[in-house]
């Protein structure tokens, strides 16, 4: 078994799952034991189950934890790192199912951990990062919610929210995850930085999805959501 693994939380993502392995295959021999995929179908009603049972007879570093139905990328992700830490892996990686992510970045991230860090995020608002085909609403609520998270807390973090991130274990081991949706992202970056590990940035690219429907929507009640889990989290901090 290899020392690290990748998480990919999944949702009803049938499209999406051949050309993502496959790309992800090119950068990380993950074949020969080099690196290993832990994708938690969550809830899938589409033939995204299927085709990873088909994908299991060829790839033997690919493993596959299954939710009965769909409980929320918050609890995917927390079922994968449970997972992880169980199996004895050192790090992770974290990405989105939907190709917006680029493969060609996990080399990138693991390098950034070696050089000592504990989390390392992605980020769209680094010089060298964005957004490719993104549209102007998605992207403006998008920073409005981290420029929320940086007012609030008094966290110079450039993105919170971006899924796509890689972490030592140990980091695992000392803080609790509690959101079950799209916040545990926020929620990750925010109690990492308060329990003193060592986080960097990571400027990347997020392109736009090319198959299937997004499971997040970008609306002005979102941006309420991640202001409500802001001053939560700001509450938690001064208790």
């Amino acid at each position: 078994m290899s020392s690290s693994c990748l998480i990919i939380p999944m949702y009803n993502e049938e499209k999406n799952v051949k050309p993502l392995i496959s790309q992800i295959g090119k950068m990380i021999n993950f074949k020969k034991g080099e690196f290993d995929i832990l994708i938690v179908n969550d809830g899938s009603n589409d033939q995204t189950g299927n085709i990873l049972k088909k994908m299991q007879k060829k790839y033997k570093n690919l493993m596959v934890l299954e939710h009965s139905k769909n409980q929320g990328i918050g609890q995917a992700l927390q079922t994968g790192i449970k997972q992880a830490i169980k199996l004895g892996y050192q790090t992770t990686v974290f990405m989105e199912a939907d190709l917006t992510n680029n493969p060609e970045d996990i080399p990138r991230f693991l390098a950034k951990l070696n050089e000592g860090y504990d989390l390392v995020l992605g980020s769209r608002f680094k010089s060298g990062g964005g957004m490719v085909c993104i549209n102007f609403w998605r992207a403006k609520i998008s920073k409005l919610g981290n420029l929320f998270g940086r007012y609030f807390l008094k966290i110079s973090i450039s993105d919170f929210t971006l899924g796509f991130r890689a972490a030592k274990i140990s980091v695992f081991k000392r803080i609790q995850l509690k959101e079950k949706g799209f916040g545990v992202q926020l929620e990750m970056a925010v109690k990492a930085f308060w329990a003193n590990f060592k986080i960097a940035e990571l400027p990347v690219i997020l392109g736009n999805r090319k198959y299937g429907k997004s499971n997040f929507k970008y609306t002005f009640s979102v941006l309420a959501e991640y202001l409500r889990l802001i001053i939560k989290l700001r509450g938690l901090r001064n208790a």
